[in-house]
């Protein structure tokens, strides 16, 4: 039997609180982070995720259509997103074996280390450039 529990309240952009709607219980895990009733942080960090592929996948569009972008990247999305995420949950990488760590970080996670260098005030500019350059390297055979 499918029950059906009434989802808690959140503060909106007001000080209101708001009902969000009856969900069925089975669903509940699903839309813990609910597209119609999302925090400010969390649409940023979709958001900001969602613009990142969209960089990333303009190359594709010299081959093909948008729409033909969007569904190869939808399909990627549902066929390994769900995984990789339960990965990084329960061991901190997105390989199946937990002592399979990728043997590079992202090309997201080596910029935001390479931000993170220049902010510590680090001056060592043979090390930052060589760093700046491996990473445009992997940037650039995204694109090409």
């Amino acid at each position: 039997m499918t029950t059906i529990k009434k989802r808690r309240t959140t503060k909106s952009h007001s000080t209101k609180k708001q009902e969000k709607p009856y969900v069925l219980a089975e669903d509940t895990e699903a839309l813990a982070i609910n597209p119609l009733f999302q925090s400010d942080e969390e649409l940023a960090i979709l958001d900001n995720a969602l613009s990142a592929a969209e960089e990333i996948l303009r190359p594709l569009l010299a081959k093909s259509s948008a729409s033909e972008v969007t569904a190869a990247f939808k399909q990627h999305v549902a066929g390994h997103l769900g995984v990789e995420m339960s990965n990084l949950e329960e061991h901190g990488h997105v390989n199946d074996d937990p002592n399979d760590e990728p043997s590079q970080p992202t090309v997201y996670r080596a910029l935001v280390e390479l931000a993170q260098l220049v902010q510590a005030g680090n001056t060592e500019f043979d090390g930052l450039e060589r760093s700046a350059n491996e990473v445009l390297a992997r940037v650039n055979a995204l694109t090409q």
